[in-house]
Formats: structure tokens, sequence, C-alpha cells
């Protein structure tokens, strides 16, 4: 192939999705098989202890993780407008209020996804 300009599966600057890891060490089970912050398979974590008891986030717009989310997803919408937004944690839904966050971010994108062990 010589000559032949790139391609571009995305189209021009945009991007299909965002996956939005909110906090992977906050989690409220302990799978061996977890590849996230708490996961004894990843090899920076030989010889520590993991499982911790999960970290209690609380999201609100005025707070530390509030303020991080929303530069976050500011920056990459008004760069590359993704349809999709993927929110994970760990476990998002014990973060204490993240609802309202889940709740903003709905109509700016086409497809919303939670990532939830559901317990």
């Amino acid at each position: 192939m010589t000559n032949a300009e790139p391609v571009n599966f995305l189209g021009h600057s945009q991007l299909l999705g965002n996956d939005l890891v909110i906090n992977e060490d906050s989690c409220n089970l302990g799978c061996t098989y977890c590849l996230t912050g708490q996961s004894n398979m990843k090899s920076s974590h030989e010889g520590k202890l993991i499982f911790q008891p999960p970290v209690h986030d609380v999201y609100s717009q005025d707070s530390d993780l509030g303020r991080r989310l929303q530069t976050i997803v500011e920056r990459v919408n008004r760069t590359f407008k993704p349809p999709l937004l993927k929110l994970t944690g760990g476990e998002i839904f014990i973060i204490k209020g993240i609802m309202s966050f889940i709740e903003s971010m709905s109509p700016l994108h086409e497809v919303l996804i939670v990532q939830t062990n559901g317990l």
C-alpha cells in the first residue's frame, strides 16, 4: 500500500463512546477475577492486602468528585461528541448522590450505559 490515506473508522474527530470509570476501588464485592483496583490479578498488587472495605464516595456538583467528573465529561463531549456514555465503578451505585449525575448525563448522550453488579 503506497500513498494511501489513513483510514479513519470513527469519522471526523468523533468517538463512538466514552467509558467513564468513576472509582474502581469502590466495590461491595471481592471477585478474584475482577481487574479493577481491588483485583489480586494486577501485578501492582503483588504482596499487598486487597479487598478492603469499599470507599464510599459522595457525588454532588460542588464535591471534588463532581468537579472532576464534570471536567472530564465536558472535555470529552466538546472534543469528540460521543453518542454513548458508559459509567462503571467499582460499583457505581454505592456512590451517594450518583443518580443526579446519571440524570444530568442522560440528555447529553443517545445511549447511557451503567455497569453494576446489582447488589
